[in-house]
Formats: structure tokens, sequence, C-alpha cells
């Protein structure tokens, strides 16, 4: 039965799973190389800059939810100008951002989009956009792979721009929306443990409600002279056959008759 102490406990560990859950995951966005051989913008003309016919070209990296709205409500990324017509991103300062581009999204995973807009001198060259569609984010970083992805230009067919993206769950949260949180503190770490659907578990050589009964303790058969090992929270304590005493069970007790 559990003493007043552990039940204290325990309800503590129960109000950290019923608290109220924010949940997080994030995009990646990888620019990998832009393409605008023919040097058009999307009204047909070709670029001008200062009497000649090169692309001062820039991009504008929107994600948001996938609705109605434009607002680049997970995050936007504007560059500078990044090269002319043929554009190795790989090799590109994406303005202030790294490349790969990182947004964190702070609420259950819905679909989204990720819209990317390229322009020469504020003059639209092309608009390309992404959907995630049914994809949902994966379980952590170390399993998310990245999708690649080439899209053509909607206002300018003869352009394209390539890409990769993934999406998913931060650390800490778990379920096919990384809406599940588990997070175990520093103090419990040795004891517990996130399983893959984000529930809090006992490490292996721990058990009970608290996972504060460390069978450990009774694998080096410390109870001796065939005594039982009855792991209790951070002990354990010996239960003695006939004829043995003391903590170990290592004292004999011995019986000694008197004729009279």
């Amino acid at each position: 039965m559990l003493q007043l102490t552990d039940r204290f406990l325990l309800c503590a560990f129960l109000a950290t799973l019923i608290s109220p859950i924010v949940a997080d995951y994030v995009i990646d966005v990888k620019l990998i190389e832009f393409e605008n051989y023919n040097r058009l913008l999307a009204n047909g003309r070709k670029c001008s800059n200062f009497g000649t016919q090169q692309c001062q070209t820039t991009l504008h990296v929107c994600a948001r939810p996938d609705d109605t709205s434009t607002l680049c409500r997970y995050g936007e990324t504007k560059t500078g100008v990044i090269g002319d017509n043929v554009i190795d991103l790989n090799k590109v300062f994406i303005g202030t951002a790294r490349n790969p581009i990182t947004y964190l999204i702070r609420q259950p995973f819905q679909k989204f989009v990720v819209s990317f807009t390229a322009k020469s001198n504020n003059e639209l060259i092309a608009d390309y956009v992404y959907q995630s569609g049914s994809h949902l984010p994966q379980r952590s970083v170390d399993e998310a792979r990245y999708e690649l992805i080439t899209t053509r230009g909607s206002q300018n067919p003869t352009s394209q721009l390539t890409y990769q993206i993934r999406s998913y769950c931060s650390q800490g949260y778990y379920g096919p929306n990384c809406a599940i949180r588990c997070d175990i503190p520093t103090s419990e770490q040795t004891r517990f443990q996130c399983d893959a659907n984000g529930q809090k578990v006992c490490k292996p050589g721990f058990s009970g409600p608290l996972c504060n009964i460390n069978a450990d303790l009774c694998r080096s058969s410390p109870c001796k002279n065939d005594a039982t090992c009855v792991p209790m929270g951070s002990t354990f304590r010996c239960i003695c056959k006939q004829g043995y005493t003391g903590q170990y069970c290592n004292k004999g007790i011995y019986f000694f008759s008197y004729n009279l």
C-alpha cells in the first residue's frame, strides 16, 4: 500500500500528465537551386538592370497554415540580391537566416503552405508553392527525411525552384500532431523515460507507480542463505528463511537445549 508521501508524489506526477499542452513542431526548408534561363519576368518581359538584361533575383519565403490567409503566420524570410538567372542556393547567404531555414510552430500540427516569391528589382519573376497535403510530421529530427521538390513558376513556367522540405515534432513532443508532451525533469531522468508514443514509462530496473522501486538492488543477490530480496524504493529488505536473521540474513540462529 502506498504511504502518504508516495500518494502525494503520485498525485503530483499525474497532475503533470494532465497539464495544458502546447504542441510544438518544426518545418525545415532547404533551398537548393533557382533557374530562370530566359531571364523572364512574370509579365513576359526580360529582366532589366541598368541597360543589361541581367536579373537581380531576390527570394521571399513565407510559411503559413493551409487556409485562405496570405499572412506568413509561421514565419517569413527575405533575401537580398542572391544572383542572376541560375543560382546555386547552397552557396549563398539567405538573408539573415541559415540555409536550411527553420520555422518553429507552437500549435498542433495542421496542413501548411510554404510559398516562394522570386523578384528582380521588385518586379515579379514567379511564385512557387508547396502544400503539405496529407503528410504528417515525423517523430523527431533524427527520423525526419527531406522531400526533394522542383516546382515551376506559376506565372513563368520557364523558371523553376528546387528545394527540400521536412517537418517533425520538437524534442519532448509526440503523437501524429505533435500534441503529446512528455518532458522528464532532470531529477527523474534516472528512473523515467518517454516511449515512442510520448508516455512516461519506467526505465529498465525500476518499477512501481512512481518508478522508485529499484529492482537492480536485488540483482547482485545481497540477501544470503536463500533469503528473498524485496525492492523497497531506494533500498531493499531481506526476508530470511527459518534459522537466519540480520539485515542480509547472514546470521544464524542457534537453539540451545537444556536438560533439567
